[in-house]
């Protein structure tokens, strides 16, 4: 083992979860935790986690009447911890429901918008529970909260069920199956650019010495048969996303989101990189965005139709910017209840006439290979963000990588 990174472990051998969650509470007051109930359905869901401005929520099922009347009513059970549900199932179970009657999506918007029509509205009438698989390890008993933080990172957050896949947050819960906190990568991201002096030199190195960048980029076009459109599901249309791909992803801009959103899905990540075709001029192979499933932020069942947008159209609306020239000011869409509701990015409006004048106006979070860890920790932790993309201006397409928390979790845990 490489000195630097035994000197990470070393520090996260003698921390654990508590003090990670410990500094987050003392950054603001503890918020309650939303839970939802099995038995509601996607669209109630939706609506819940819309309402709260959250991405996911811990599964639970509530004591039936006949449980709180019968034997023991003076102690009734409380509701019982089941999974996790975040949008990125969501997405998968429509992505399922869909292929049902498309195995290959509809490329064209109009069809696409008739087909999320319809079928959005049965699927969003489906039980949250449907969703799940329910063997999800990302429920932790809050007493495994004092065991070292390099042995959670390593059990739980890189290896879910024993199934080597990620999961982004961990909740904590009590005896009585009460969620009390919950930690997620980017908090330990935050706790790790908090305290650079614990990292030792490795705050220093640049993530190319550190073996972070892993060059290597996948295009998805458009009506594409060279990535799988879904990864094998279950009848219920739970089943996990692939594989992480070791890669960047990348994106055509002109192609309807919602194709986008399921290269994403089948290659097993969050989020890609929206990069200018060729023969775009000066742009061909510039990074322009970023889509990510935690764009879905705020959807609900009549909103689904914004998913056969263009993927620039539908992050110009989201983003209240320009992107390839879409913008507020020239799409039909502009008044869609969905981009009213919706996040924001941090970019001055349209209205601002300094704005308006530029043709495009992105905010993108980057770095170059040459970039110390310490910049990038600071880069994920300051702006809340779950990547960093790395750029070669020579390159073709400019992004040669990507840095998530889960990758630096995986370089820190690496044996």
């Amino acid at each position: 083992m490489a000195e630097p990174q035994a000197q990470v472990q070393a520090h996260m051998q003698g921390v654990t979860l508590q003090t990670v969650l410990d500094a987050k509470l003392s950054g603001g007051a503890a918020r309650p935790v939303l839970c939802l109930d099995h038995n509601m359905t996607v669209g109630q869901g939706l609506k819940m986690l819309a309402k709260h401005k959250i991405l996911s929520a811990p599964l639970i099922m509530s004591p039936g009447l006949e449980d709180l009347e019968g034997e023991g009513a003076a102690d009734p059970q409380g509701p019982t911890l089941i999974g996790w549900v975040d949008i990125a199932d969501i997405l998968r179970g429509l992505l399922h429901q869909l292929h049902q009657k498309h195995p290959r999506l509809p490329a064209n918007m109009l069809l696409l918008m008739t087909e999320l029509g319809h079928e959005g509205k049965a699927f969003t009438g489906r039980t949250l529970v449907s969703l799940t698989g329910g063997d999800d390890k990302s429920l932790v008993y809050e007493g495994e909260a004092g065991a070292p933080l390099l042995h959670t990172i390593r059990a739980f957050y890189l290896n879910n069920s024993g199934s080597g896949r990620a999961v982004h947050r961990l909740a904590l819960f009590d005896a009585h199956g009460q969620v009390g906190a919950v930690v997620s990568q980017l908090d330990i991201i935050r706790y790790m650019a908090h305290n650079l002096d614990a990292l030792g030199a490795a705050a220093n190195m640049s993530i190319e010495e550190l073996g972070l960048v892993r060059r290597g980029t996948v295009v998805a076009h458009a009506g594409s048969d060279s990535l799988p459109t879904s990864p094998t599901q279950s009848s219920a249309g739970n089943a996990p996303a692939a594989p992480a791909h070791n890669g960047v992803v990348c994106v055509e801009p002109h192609m309807p989101t919602l194709l986008a959103l399921e290269r994403i899905n089948a290659l097993g990540v969050s989020a890609a990189a929206v990069v200018a075709p060729p023969g775009n001029g000066a742009k061909g192979g510039e990074l322009v965005a970023n889509l990510s499933v935690s764009d879905l932020r705020c959807i609900q069942t009549d909103h689904l139709s914004v998913l056969a947008l263009p993927v620039a159209e539908f992050l110009a609306l989201l983003h209240n910017t320009s992107y390839l020239g879409y913008s507020q000011r020239s799409s039909e869409q502009a008044e869609h209840p969905f981009f009213a509701s919706g996040p924001r990015s941090a970019s001055p409006p349209l209205t601002d006439p300094a704005a308006a004048a530029a043709d495009d106006n992105v905010r993108l979070i980057t770095c170059k290979a040459g970039a110390a860890l310490k910049d990038v920790l600071k880069l994920l932790s300051d702006n809340g963000v779950h990547r960093v993309y790395v750029i070669d201006p020579e390159a073709k397409p400019q992004v040669i990588a990507v840095i998530t928390p889960t990758d630096i979790l995986r370089w820190v845990a690496k044996a």
